[in-house]
């Protein structure tokens, strides 16, 4: 363990750090872009382009990367911090994920985004989603998760992203979930 911290608000996050950081992932406690400082993507012509964070246009679970842009490298901004420190709030925040999220099944993680001033579990809930199966859905633990179940297959992208236009729309409630 090299003892740097900044991070750690990402433990469990599920995904890669490409897909992390072109969707700005972050918890409670942040969000990858906090400690980004450099990325290199290669365009759909093969170019290569150095981007710094600033230029990223990171927002609340986006940014702005050039469109068809891959993500091939990137360079964060860390602190030095007492590696037993960084352990022990690795291990808290795991047990406090894996007591409150499906972690035993695959899972495209929280991907519904928090309306201004609002909760997107508390809408997915009140729309009477949270816990929805059909072959796969949300988790009633979670309602902003979806996940697939093993013998679902190839089919699970589909299925989640069939699942997760369900929760889509302006909310008949006009609360824009």
């Amino acid at each position: 363990m090299k003892g740097l911290t900044g991070l750690e608000g990402l433990t469990g996050v599920p995904g890669t750090v490409g897909g992390a950081i072109k969707g700005n992932a972050g918890t409670a406690l942040g969000a990858i872009a906090d400690h980004l400082d450099w990325l290199c993507v290669v365009d759909r012509s093969g170019e290569e382009q150095i981007l710094t964070s600033e230029a990223l246009g990171a927002g609340y679970r986006s940014t702005a990367l050039p469109a068809g842009s891959a993500i091939v490298d990137a360079g964060f901004t860390l602190r030095r911090g007492d590696p037993r420190t960084i352990k022990e709030t690795v291990s808290r925040l795991l047990v406090r994920r894996n007591s409150t999220q499906p972690v035993e099944v695959r899972s495209a993680g929280c991907i519904f985004k928090n309306p201004p001033d609002d909760y997107a579990g508390r809408l997915v809930e009140r729309a009477g989603l949270k816990g929805l199966r059909r072959g796969g859905g949300a988790d009633r633990r979670e309602a902003r998760q979806l996940h697939c179940e093993p013998r679902r297959g190839d089919r699970c992208g589909r299925m989640l992203a069939d699942r997760a236009g369900q929760g889509r729309g302006d909310g008949e409630d006009g609360s824009g979930a």
